[in-house]
């Protein structure tokens, strides 16, 4: 939140016991997934700030680790990805941080936090392309890590080689990678999600839009089933995936915030989407139609109010046209920075 905090929640609201203070107001969170092999390995969780800092924790007992200021401009971090953990543990991990500047920072790091000091992380290359805000980003699939893909809020979609610290110059190269669950506003899996709406990323858009609507993508995991936030609704919509023609219709609408829709992802089976007013829905993803409860999240206390919602599943008619271009709704790329 604004306010310096991070909070920590579970299934059935916040919990007290579990939060970080940060220096900064905080502007973005990420969490590396632990290992199949080895789920009780100890994770990272990495904090942005306002103001150009990053801060490294252990994802289980919150200790810090590492903090610095990244941004020589003190531009605010506004989005973060880790890399896919290694099963083995023996290939390093990434962290990519999205600026309010464009530029993107990268910090590389053993797999496990467990008994990890200062030292143990390193600065990486800063990644150049983006002229306006890093709205999202996400690696492909892949050990070691290698690819990562990158929207900014002018719609413009980059590629990059994180280890060699380049920009790809076609963004078709993420063409035959699997992003998984995919997350990012542009790409052939959701050119369906913005319909025949002139807001709609396109190659020639460019010369007509300004700025990319405000919306969040989701795939729910092991299903085909992706959820995205409308932004002039404030409501959560079902798409099938992958929805790479205009001609896939969404599910019905549920309405379940009352202000401007500022995150949605997934922990396990269920769904989280959060707005600016510090309301925090938890989505049931487990069967159809979804219920949601929410969770006041703008007091620091234990009070947790039930209020289920209800979303339609997705149109089973639904038609998606393979014909369509698959990289519709990314611009090409043909010069290297």
């Amino acid at each position: 939140a604004m306010d310096h905090t991070v909070r920590l929640v579970k299934a059935n609201g916040p919990d007290p016991r579990h939060g970080v203070h940060f220096p900064q107001a905080v502007t973005t969170v990420a969490f590396s997934e632990p290992s199949p092999q080895r789920p009780h390995h100890d994770g990272w969780l990495a904090i942005g700030g306002f103001a150009g800092m990053v801060g490294l924790y252990s994802a289980k007992t919150l200790k810090e680790i590492w903090r610095r200021s990244v941004s020589a401009q003190n531009s605010a971090m506004t989005c973060s990805a880790f890399s896919n953990s290694d099963p083995e543990e023996a290939a390093e991990l990434w962290l990519a941080l999205g600026t309010q500047d464009g530029s993107i920072h990268t910090l590389k790091m053993p797999a496990s936090s467990a008994g990890c000091s200062e030292q143990a992380v390193a600065k990486g290359q800063i990644l150049k392309g983006h002229a306006t805000t890093v709205f999202q980003m996400q690696f492909a699939e892949g050990v070691p890590a290698q690819i990562l893909m990158s929207v900014s809020v002018d719609g413009n979609a980059l590629a990059f080689d994180v280890p060699f610290g380049r920009r790809s110059p076609s963004v078709s190269i993420c063409k035959d990678l699997v992003f998984r669950p995919w997350t990012l506003p542009v790409g052939w899996p959701v050119v369906g999600c913005w319909g025949n709406s002139s807001a709609r990323p396109r190659p020639d858009r460019s010369a007509d839009l300004v700025s990319l609507p405000e919306r969040y993508f989701c795939q729910a995991p092991h299903t085909d089933m992706m959820l995205a936030t409308d932004e002039t609704t404030n409501s959560l919509q079902i798409f099938p995936y992958p929805a790479p023609s205009t001609h896939c219709v969404g599910g019905s609408r549920g309405v379940a915030h009352s202000a401007r829709l500022v995150g949605l992802t997934f922990c396990r089976e269920t769904a989280v989407s959060l707005s600016c007013d510090g309301s925090l829905v938890l989505w049931d993803a487990g069967g159809a139609p979804l219920e949601a409860t929410q969770v006041d999240m703008s007091r620091q206390s234990d009070s947790f109010v039930s209020q289920p919602r209800r979303l339609g599943a997705p149109d089973a008619s639904a038609t998606m046209n393979t014909e369509d271009d698959p990289f519709g709704a990314i611009p090409e790329q043909t010069t290297a920075e």
